[in-house]
């Protein structure tokens, strides 16, 4: 078995467990709100139905991913255009420039969504700001790591 045979095994079986815990809580969701629908106290629907979107969604990328490393696992052809695509250098540019500039747009979206709600909501400002500041530090403390490594 080849190395990059393993690593799309190894991708398939977490990507299922993934699937059956996205499954499971999304099962729990459905019953959560027909069990608080039940109750007469008149509880708000808006968390649960959040949570059935959420993990709706989890099933609707895994279940496609597995099924693709499934048809790639069995024909070796579709293995060798897997290994072709994620290894080719161009694409692995294109794939950091996305998330490059994906990022760089997401802080500059929150930055300008807490100037705007600190003139009207104290609470969303401080929970943006805190976010941007979470995102940044991730961003240096994983850009100190990949400098000290050399993964060349």
């Amino acid at each position: 078995m080849s190395k990059f045979e393993h690593t799309i095994k190894k991708r398939m079986h977490i990507k299922i467990v993934f699937c059956i815990a996205g499954a499971v809580a999304f099962l729990t969701a459905i019953i959560l709100k027909s069990v608080t629908k039940n109750n007469s106290q008149g509880t708000d629907d808006f968390p649960i139905a959040v949570l059935i979107g959420m993990f709706g969604g989890m099933e609707a990328f895994s279940i496609p991913t597995i099924l693709s490393y499934r048809k790639a696992l069995k024909d070796k052809e579709a293995l060798e255009a897997l290994h072709i695509s994620e290894t080719d250098e161009r694409n692995q540019m294109i794939e950091w420039k996305t998330c490059r500039t994906c990022f760089y747009i997401t802080l500059t979206l929150l930055g300008y969504a807490a100037l705007i709600t600190a003139f009207f909501n104290k609470t969303i400002f401080f929970t943006l700001g805190v976010t941007l500041i979470l995102l940044c530090v991730i961003y240096v403390t994983v850009k100190i790591i990949f400098t000290r490594k050399s993964y060349r």
